[in-house]
């Protein structure tokens, strides 16, 4: 409890990033999720940017440079998931025009 009450906040925020990091590789593990999930992609992005907030407090160019690399990978995975999800849903009603009879 004393280490948790000696932690500042870019320790805190570095033990959530891994936290997030080891809760999307688990769940991928374990099947709970697939690679190519938006929870996927969204659980590595927030990830990468608790760590890479972190390190403002404490900062380290390695560190910062893979989390950059994670972020942009996340952002661009999620996007791609969405587009392509969006493109195989059906239209909906809303938007579809009446058939002509």
């Amino acid at each position: 409890m004393q280490l948790l009450e000696q932690a500042g906040l870019g320790e805190i925020l570095g033990v959530a990033g891994f936290a997030l990091y080891a809760l999307a590789y688990a769940a991928l593990s374990l099947g709970r999720l697939t690679g190519d999930s938006a929870a996927f992609y969204a659980l590595n992005g927030l990830a990468a940017l608790a760590v890479l907030a972190s390190l403002g407090m404490d900062f380290n160019l390695g560190s910062a440079l893979i989390q950059i690399f994670y972020l942009g990978v996340s952002l661009a995975g999620l996007l791609a998931r969405l587009r392509r999800a969006g493109a195989t849903a059906p239209p909906s009603a809303a938007t579809s025009s009446p058939s002509p009879r």
